[in-house]
C-alpha cells in the first residue's frame, strides 16, 4: 500500500512538473542571417502575457561573437510610454533594456507581445548566438516571476555573399543578375529556379518577395521585377 501511495505522488508531482512547464511564458528573438555592413531589424517578443499580467521587464540581449555583428539601435512598441523606456548605450555587443506598462496597454493573455525592435549589424563573416537573460519581470501586482520566464535563444549568420557568380546590379543588396551575365533577364528566373533549395544558405541574396525566406514565392518575384 505505502509503495502504491509513493508512487500516486510521484506521478502527482510529475504531471505538476509537465503542466507548469507547458504553461511557461517564453520571450524569444529570431535568428538573422546578413552580409558584412547591412543590417536588419529583429524582434524581442513575449509569446504569451501571464494570466497575472505585465507591468515592468527588464531584459539583456548578448551577441555571444562580438566580432561578427554588433546592435546599433533599439526602437520600443507604442505600448511603452516614452517616460518609461530605457536601455543602455549602443553600438554594443550587449544590450539591456527596461520597459514599464504604465498605462496597463498590454493585457494577460495577449499573444506575442513585442517587447522591443534592435537592429543588428553585420560586422565579419561567421555565426554568433544571440542570447537572452531576463532580469526581472515583474506582473501586475509587482511581483516577480521572473524566474517562470523561459528564453529562446537566436542565431546570428553573417554571409560575406554568393558563391554562384550572381551579381548585384543596382547595389540594393539583392542578387537580381542570378546567372552572372551583367543584365537582369529570363535566364535569371530560370537559374534561380533551378537553384533555390540548394541555395538555402544564401537566401538574404535572393530574398525578392522579403519574406526572410528563399523560397518559390522569390522566384516569382524575379519574374515580375524582369523589363
Amino acid at each position: 500500500m505505502r509503495r502504491v501511495c509513493i508512487k500516486t505522488g510521484l506521478i502527482a508531482t510529475l504531471l505538476l512538473l509537465i503542466a507548469a512547464t507547458a504553461s511557461a511564458q517564453t520571450i524569444s528573438i529570431g535568428d538573422v542571417s546578413i552580409a558584412p555592413g547591412e543590417t536588419k531589424t529583429v524582434s524581442v517578443v513575449l509569446d504569451q502575457v501571464p494570466a497575472t499580467g505585465l507591468s515592468y521587464a527588464n531584459i539583456t540581449v548578448s551577441i555571444t561573437n562580438p566580432s561578427v555583428a554588433e546592435i546599433t539601435n533599439i526602437e520600443f512598441p507604442g505600448w511603452v510610454p516614452k517616460s518609461f523606456r530605457d536601455n543602455s548605450t549602443l553600438p554594443a555587443s550587449t544590450v539591456w533594456f527596461k520597459v514599464g506598462d504604465l498605462d496597463e496597454r498590454v493585457n494577460a493573455g495577449d499573444m506575442n507581445v513585442v517587447l522591443a525592435n534592435l537592429t543588428i549589424k553585420g560586422l565579419s563573416e561567421g555565426t554568433s548566438d544571440i542570447t537572452i537573460t531576463v532580469n526581472s519581470f515583474q506582473n501586475d501586482n509587482y511581483n516577480e516571476i521572473k524566474d517562470r520566464i523561459a528564453v529562446i535563444p537566436g542565431l546570428i549568420t553573417v554571409i560575406s555573399g554568393p558563391p554562384t557568380g550572381s551579381k548585384d546590379v543596382d547595389g540594393d543588396g539583392l542578387y537580381e543578375d542570378v546567372n552572372g551575365n551583367e543584365r537582369l533577364d529570363f535566364g535569371d528566373v530560370v537559374e534561380l529556379f533551378k537553384n533555390f533549395e540548394a541555395w538555402q544558405d544564401y537566401g538574404i541574396y535572393y530574398d525578392f518577395d522579403g519574406d526572410g525566406r528563399l523560397t518559390f514565392g522569390d522566384v516569382v518575384a524575379l519574374f515580375k521585377m524582369l523589363p
